[in-house]
């Protein structure tokens, strides 16, 4: 029997039950044709998830309100489209036999500033920061739960005593049975830490023969080549779950550094002098842009800026 619209829109979410998700899968396999259904029917509901986009994004500019609002949800809603057109075109044709599901995996990339949530079978969810990639499995397996991140991402963990939850990165493993945490790993800058919010996480080595155990409110992060415990003092550093920057109490490089992370740029500093911030605390928009973001910089800061129109290099010089 053809599962109903309702069901099937759950699974493009992958928000689907387990018995649900088993039903598509002997649904597909009890027919070639049912592929091709199950296609038209995704593309659907693509097509219904832009338009709905489209739709909000009119509401929300009306008197020219909210404009920021309504690009961030309309981007919201394409990427989730994208991102659903990509489980369909990347060797994740559910016509396979379900035994080889638990072994697919899918590999999913935040674009420069911007952010993408991501649900997982399991019901946890996994908020990507800019530029980040997480790859996980399009099922878990029966013992455990296990995903790989590249770059910066806040976990809300679904609890299951019997299942834990880890998250792999290039230095170090996060364990976990229930709990929220922001996790950055960026192997290219040698950058870990791991800050949990809530709940207990375990930091584990590679070969996961040592860990350490974790208190709420604290950061493990690597400094020269040690992990360091620190109490969490200020929460805004995490405030780009929300779509918001915080720059508070950095100093120029910092800012530029941060900057330049999050939206994937080239900053150029040909100052005789570092300009001095003149705000102790600093939240920027994310999706307002990069030139936004110097723009408010500068007014109280010694400095100019322009941007190569064909390399895309932002070069900043004193007045």
């Amino acid at each position: 029997m053809k599962p109903d619209r309702y069901i099937l829109e759950k699974f493009f979410m992958n928000e689907a039950l387990p018995h649900e998700t088993d039903s598509i899968y002997e649904w597909l396999e009890s027919d070639p044709n049912n592929e091709k259904i199950f296609q038209e029917a995704h593309q659907r509901f693509v097509m219904d998830t832009l338009v709905l986009a489209e739709m909000s994004d009119k509401a929300l500019n009306t008197e020219g309100a909210r404009k920021s609002s309504g690009r961030t949800w309309k981007w919201i809603a394409t990427a989730a489209a994208s991102l659903l057109i990509g489980f369909m075109v990347n060797n994740y044709f559910v016509s396979m036999p379900l035994k080889r599901k638990a072994s697919e995996t899918m590999t999913v990339s935040a674009p420069a500033g911007q952010r993408v949530d991501v649900m997982l079978a399991d019901g946890s969810k996994v908020s990507l920061n800019s530029g980040s990639t997480l790859e996980y499995p399009v099922i878990f397996r029966e013992d455990t739960r296990c995903v790989k991140l590249e770059g910066e991402a806040m976990f809300d963990v679904a609890y299951d005593e019997d299942k834990p939850f880890k998250v792999e990165t290039f230095a170090y493993g996060v364990k976990v049975l229930g709990t929220r945490f922001n996790v950055v790993a960026d192997k290219v800058r040698g950058e870990f830490s791991t800050s949990l919010l809530e709940g207990c996480v375990a930091i584990t080595g590679l070969s996961e023969d040592r860990e350490y155990i974790m208190s709420p409110n604290t950061m493990v992060s690597l400094k020269s080549g040690r992990l360091v415990v620190q109490e969490i003092m200020n929460m805004d550093a995490y405030l780009w779950t929300e779509g918001i920057l915080s720059v508070s109490d950095m100093d120029f490089i910092q800012v530029v550094e941060k900057l330049e992370k999050t939206y994937a740029v080239d900053i150029e500093i040909t100052c005789d002098t570092l300009p001095q911030i003149g705000f102790r605390r600093l939240k920027f928009r994310i999706s307002d842009g990069i030139e936004h973001a110097l723009e408010v910089l500068r007014i109280n800061s010694d400095f100019e800026f322009e941007t190569d129109p064909e390399t895309g290099v932002i070069t900043i010089f004193n007045n």
